[in-house]
């Protein structure tokens, strides 16, 4: 997480690191957007599942149930169909053998779910994976938290470069004499228009 790497590698990291300590070929994380109530996958493997890439509204499937809770899950086909018979989640996707989902938090508050499956042996999670999700999940969260704040003041910064050289193409072409300067009256800026006038560089009367 401290490493120079995309969040989008961090995601493949996390699944490596998880695969290398128990079984994780159906894998994924699921970020919540609470202002939106909407969920997207930013990284997604299955064998029988498939996802567009686009967020989708938070429904009540086991991911939603997770962050409903803010509790871990750890869900065989047969609990499934009771929770599903009893109206406290629907059935969204392939079926699966057995379903473990463990919340990301940050502050307590749960902003995401991390999710491994099985269609094929309802055996092969118990207690003791599910306490390693939870062990790690917390480290999961906060390197996940750290990466977006990254990528958000990456952006954020591409954005005020452009606006800036908007501001100064506008500023350098226009025919208006425009100063800036500051409290001590010394300039900071002089568009071209006015210092022409004196006969003199915008540096000049810097």
């Amino acid at each position: 997480a401290n490493s120079d790497i995309s969040l989008n590698d961090l995601y493949h990291t996390i699944h490596r690191v998880v695969s290398g300590l128990m079984e994780a070929k159906n894998f994924y994380i699921a970020l919540w957007d609470r202002e939106h109530n909407t969920l997207m996958l930013p990284y997604f493997v299955d064998e029988k599942d498939e996802y567009d890439g686009q967020p989708y509204p938070a429904a009540t499937g086991l991911t939603e149930h997770v962050l409903r809770t803010g509790q871990s899950q750890l869900i065989d086909d047969n609990n499934h169909e009771r929770l599903i018979q009893t109206g406290v989640v629907s059935l969204i996707g392939p079926r699966s053998k057995i379903w473990l989902g463990v919340p990301l938090k940050n502050n307590e508050e749960t902003f995401g779910v991390i999710v491994v499956q099985s269609y094929e042996d309802r055996d092969i999670y118990t207690e003791q994976e599910k306490q390693f999700l939870e062990f790690v999940s917390g480290q999961i969260a906060a390197a996940i938290r750290r990466k977006q704040a990254e990528a958000e003041r990456a952006r954020l910064t591409v954005k005020l470069e452009q606006h800036v050289s908007m501001l100064q193409a506008i500023l350098f072409s226009t025919p208006d004499f425009f100063h800036i300067y500051d409290l001590n009256g010394r300039f900071l800026f002089v568009s071209d228009s006015a210092a022409d006038v004196l006969g003199l560089t915008s540096a000049d009367m810097i």
